[in-house]
């Protein structure tokens, strides 16, 4: 399929897909261009983090690496993933999302109207980890909830999960993966989309610090 093809289907106001590399294999937006997407320094240009000013969004040129999960997000879809982006730029960092009050593209959107559920579960796999989940009400007396009230939602359900596993043992195997002050903190991850999954559970689909990968546990 071309660009031109994905860019003129039906319903793509969920944005694009995001890439699907491997566990170990570097995350970076795809070089070919899509509306409302800003494209990441290109592979061997990457910024240094003490080269990054504090400001919102701008950690999102820094080089991240995708979490793998082992929920199952294959099969037939029947609800679209939900993405999300800041200034165009793919992906939200979960601190700035939490202290800096960020309002994201399409904050207003409510891309659950649809659904007929009170909550839904959401749910991380994290590698090394137990499954933890997690109710999250998308509908309220005032109506359903938008894109920046889900986001919000799920930066608050992976908090409570790093404070859950923080400095947990862990197979020597996965141990870059590790959550805690010498491992991957909270400010290291990035939530890319939520998406719906087999068996009724909701995962987000995150990024993290390439560089938190490689701190000594």
């Amino acid at each position: 399929m071309s660009g031109d093809d994905f860019d003129h289907m039906p319903g793509n106001s969920y944005g694009p897909p995001p890439s699907a590399p491997g566990p170990t294999t570097s995350f970076f937006l795809s070089q070919r261009r899509h509306p409302g997407i800003r494209l990441s320094p290109p592979c061997g240009k990457e910024n240094d983090p003490s080269d990054i000013p504090n400001l919102p969004g701008a950690r999102n040129l820094l080089r991240r690496e995708r979490v793998p999960q082992s929920r199952c997000t294959g099969g037939q879809q029947t609800i679209p993933p939900i993405y999300f982006s800041f200034r165009e730029m793919q992906g939200i960092n979960l601190h700035d999302m939490t202290t800096r009050n960020l309002v994201i593209d399409n904050a207003r959107d409510q891309p659950l109207v649809d659904t007929n559920a009170t909550d839904i579960m959401f749910g991380i796999y994290w590698p090394g980890y137990e499954p933890f989940c997690d109710p999250i009400t998308v509908r309220t007396p005032q109506g359903t909830i938008n894109r920046l009230q889900l986001a919000r939602a799920v930066a608050a359900s992976i908090s409570r999960f790093f404070n859950d596993v923080a400095d947990k043992q862990m197979p020597k195997v996965l141990r870059q993966w590790s959550v805690g002050e010498r491992g991957i903190r909270f400010e290291d991850v990035w939530l890319m989309s939520v998406e719906y999954t087999q068996g009724g559970i909701w995962i987000a689909q995150l990024d993290v610090l390439a560089e938190a990968l490689t701190r000594r546990r």
